[in-house]
Parts: structure tokens; sequence; C-alpha cells
């Protein structure tokens, strides 16, 4: 029976086209007269938000950009390197990725299952935060074996689109539920959110509000702490710290987040200030003209005209700011 289940799972997983998120690395071209690089950490988030070939070109830094889908700080101390450890660092994050309740699928392949540990041990979290961070592991495990485990909404997604294509139904990427590509060269998008449909978007509220939702106000945990662990790192003299955070669409908040919520993230980026003061805290989420579901294409990406307000707010932001180093 259990050899049956496991090649069952296999052949739904290939027949359905499943494919794995793993972490990313893009480094751009040296551009402008800077001899150190700028590393820049994010997730498919900042690729759909920011045209990080325009900051790179305006800023004239030297940038080499990482990542991982759904990537957090807890993700992104992994993907630090030597190198990394003394240079000038921005890392793009939101209220999204932040959450405890969101976990990413590059979890368990970046962090040691022992730091989790230990991070789980040292914050004295709850039996439910804590059995949702750890379990991510087993569940990876298991995943090897049967890969559709746990992952009943993109198999219902991945089925639908293929009887879709299978009577002549075919859709655009931008207005599919399924996986998207983590690290775009570009974004051409201009649908948005305003152009789903009543269903969709009951869908995929759905998909978000089944993500631990009980945790989704929680923003003192395993992510926080990496996110001091970075910051807390020996800089070089002359480099910089910037934490930006990027706005995910009204429709998300309202939905998804509770006043709550919101406060206690606004919180939680007060008190990261006031421990690191010399770091640069940038906030686009409270950015009133980005506050428009007609400037992302779901709940959380920007389409392009959304990058392009972004990147503009983005650049003005830090031309009128001296970096302190």
């Amino acid at each position: 029976v259990f050899c049956s289940a496991a090649v069952a799972s296999h052949f739904v997983a290939y027949a359905l086209g499943f494919r794995q998120i793993k972490s990313v690395q893009q480094p751009t071209e040296p551009i402008g007269h800077f001899s150190e690089p700028v590393f820049s950490f994010g997730s498919s988030l900042k690729g759909f938000a920011i045209d990080e070939a325009l900051l790179t070109d305006a800023r004239g830094w030297h940038t080499i950009s990482k990542g991982c889908g759904a990537g957090s700080p807890a993700e992104f101390e992994f993907l630090l390197n030597n190198s990394a450890n003394n240079s000038s660092l921005i890392i793009f994050t939101s209220i999204f990725e932040m959450s405890e309740g969101m976990i990413s699928p590059s979890r368990t392949a970046l962090v040691p299952f022992l730091q989790s540990v230990g991070d789980t041990w040292d914050m004295v979290l709850g039996w439910e935060q804590t059995k949702t961070l750890l379990w991510k592991y087993p569940l990876d495990s298991l995943q090897e074996v049967f890969p559709t485990l746990g992952r009943s909404w993109e198999v219902q997604v991945l089925a639908r689109d293929k009887i879709r294509a299978s009577l002549g139904r075919s859709s655009t990427p931008a207005s599919d539920d399924g996986p998207i590509d983590l690290n775009p060269t570009s974004n051409e998008i201009q649908s948005s959110l305003l152009d789903w449909d009543a269903g969709r978007l009951e869908r995929n509220v759905a998909q978000m509000q089944q993500m631990n939702v009980s945790l989704h106000s929680n923003f003192t945990g395993p992510k926080s702490r990496a996110l001091d662990r970075i910051l807390s790192r020996s800089r070089q003299s002359g480099t910089f710290n910037i934490v930006v955070i990027l706005p995910v669409s009204p429709t998300f908040i309202s939905r998804n987040l509770d006043r709550e919520a919101v406060n206690a993230f606004d919180l939680a980026l007060t008190k990261l200030q006031d421990r690191h003061p010399d770091a640069l805290i940038i906030r686009l989420d409270n950015e009133g003209l980005l506050q428009s579901d007609d400037l992302f294409w779901d709940l959380v990406h920007m389409n392009a005209r959304g990058q392009a307000s972004t990147t503009a707010l983005l650049l003005e932001r830090l031309n009128n700011t001296t970096l302190q180093k």
C-alpha cells in the first residue's frame, strides 16, 4: 500500500507538472564607480515591485541579487556568504513575508533544523507556532516520497488548468492561480486585481487564510530574530544597511489582517529601528500612491504600473536620504 501510494503521488505530480521552488541568485553586472558590491535580498515580491536594473543604474551600485520564494530574513541569513558579511545590504520584505504564519518553501533547504529549534527554544514560542515551524522539516522529507502531500491547493489549481487546456480555454500567466516566475527579468503585466471575478478572488483569499491564519499577526519570532542577526553583523566602514518594506494590496490587508495585526507590525518595525539606529528602514507600504488594487496583479505581487511607481518612490526616498555608514 505504501509503495502504491508513493507511485500514485509521483504520477499525479508528473502529470500535473509540479515544479520545485528553489533559492535563486541573480548577480548583476558591475555598474557605476563603487568597488564594493551591494547585496540585495528579497522574494518574488521584490522581483515584481522593483525594477532592480533601473535602481542599480540610478544609484551607481554594483548589485548582487539573491532570494527565494516567499523568502524572509530567516532564509536570507543563510544566503549571506563571507563576502557579503562586510558589504552593504538592502533587504526587501513586507507584512506578508514577515508574518510567522508564512513559511517559505525554501526554509528547510536553507535554514538548518537546529537553527529553527534554537530559535523556538530561545524565544519561548507557543506550541502552535513551534509545531507549524518544525513540522515543515519532516513534511519536506516526506514530500520526496509523496510529492503531493500537503499540496492540495497546487493539485487543484494545476488539475483545473489541465482541464481548461483540454477544453481549449487557456489563460495568460498573469491570470493564472498557479506557480509564478519567482525572479522575473522584467515586469510587463498590465492586468490588475480589479480584473478578477468574485470566484477567483474568493479562492485566493481562502488559500491565504488557510496558511496558519492564527499566526498572521505574529511578527516576533524566528524571522525578526534573523533580521536582528543580519543587521547586527560587523560591517566595514563605508557600508550601509537598508530595509525596504514593500506594499501588498489593500484587499490582502482587509481580507487577511485586522487592525491589531497591522499595529503589531508597526510596533515590530519601531522596535527594530530602536535596536538598530544605524539602519535605514524605508516604508513603502505606507505610501498613499501605492494603496490601490489597480497596481497589483494578484494579492501581493505588483504589475508593471505598480513596479514603475514603487521604483520611482524608492529612488526618491534614497536620493533624499544620506545613508548612514
